[in-house]
């Protein structure tokens, strides 16, 4: 499954804002990102857990653009050091790829330096380039093919809860050399898409093979921050799938589709501070799809197949540059 229009380099926007310290004197601030990934072309081979080898550099480039508005409202619970930054974030999202648009609202409780509470809701629709990208289809279950939904009639909506654990060792043992910095969330989201019917998969943005329904998504990155301008290396893991196999109705059942299948990806990745207000990020995501029995070419058709185990590949080496208004 790809998720063009929620990258997962994404989470090293959230580790970005999460180790900000409070040196921005307004409470509304400005800032976007632009995202370029490249996906190689991995083999798709029948059988059991296996790496998959690349059989070519490109497959196809992915893009994403979206303009954030934050307002910071400062809710101090105590005069102590852990209560006294208490504070609640709205934020605001317009996000654009060539196949999608979406719009996205949050607000996030900082009740202790390292617990964020956060709850938001989004909507967005799609369109079509040509056969091959599109931005919001489903799949014709007599011929296995993606079949375009109608661009402003039909759409793509969820809405989540997130909790956000971060700690810093550099705020235990001061030193420019001493951040070792570890973030794990855990989210909940309803994600529904207008046009399909219970059971059924779809497309939205770069998802392959949707279905709606409640899932979750638990990531966890462990990173070094340096005093230099490469500031900041490590490795970022997620996980994530349907609470409910039934999402995907008879398909689902582990001998077939498997629709509590659990994703996994793992991303090594760097940041570069390139000006005060701009930061580039590059990462290489590695993951792990579904194997299946058969042999196939199609996304569109996987639901229809019978799953064997997992098939780790290298899915996409991404680039993201961040700028602060």
């Amino acid at each position: 499954m790809k998720r063009l229009s929620v990258f997962f380099i994404a989470g090293i926007f959230c580790l970005s804002a999460a180790f900000i310290t409070a040196e921005e004197n307004t409470p509304l601030s400005f800032s976007s990102c632009l995202d370029f990934a490249l996906d190689p072309e991995a083999e798709r081979r029948p059988g059991a857990t296996h790496f998959s080898h690349l059989v070519s550099p490109y497959e196809m480039i992915e893009a994403r653009f979206r303009f954030n508005i934050e307002y910071k409202l400062l809710t101090p619970l105590g005069g102590n050091a852990l209560l006294k930054d208490s504070n609640v974030v709205l934020k605001a999202v317009e996000e654009l790829t060539p196949i999608n648009c979406r719009q996205v609202v949050q607000a996030s409780f900082t009740p202790v330096p390292f617990l964020v509470f956060s709850a938001g809701a989004s909507i967005g629709t799609g369109w079509h380039i040509d056969h091959q990208f599109g931005g919001l289809r489903k799949v014709n279950v007599n011929t296995g093919k993606y079949e375009d939904l109608t661009t402003f009639k039909n759409f793509y909506y969820d809405f989540y809860g997130e909790a956000l654990f971060q700690f810093d060792t550099g705020e235990v043992f001061p030193g420019d050399w001493n951040h070792v910095q570890l973030l794990a969330s855990y989210n909940a989201a309803y994600k529904k898409m207008t046009g399909l019917k219970k059971g059924e998969a779809g497309k939205w943005s770069g998802t392959d093979n949707f279905a709606s329904g409640w899932l979750y998504d638990f990531m966890a990155v462990l990173a070094y921050k340096m005093p230099c301008r490469f500031y900041r290396a490590g490795v970022m893991s997620e996980f994530w799938g349907h609470y409910n196999a039934d999402d995907y109705g008879e398909a689902g059942r582990k001998e077939n589709f498997n629709g509590s299948y659990m994703t996994v990806s793992i991303a090594p990745f760097t940041q570069a501070k390139v000006t005060e207000k701009d930061n580039i990020t590059l990462l290489a995501e590695f993951q792990a799809r579904r194997a299946f029995k058969e042999d196939h070419f199609d996304y569109s058709k996987e639901t229809q197949l019978h799953y064997t185990g997992r098939e780790w590949y290298l899915m996409r080496i991404a680039v993201q540059w961040e700028h602060r208004f």
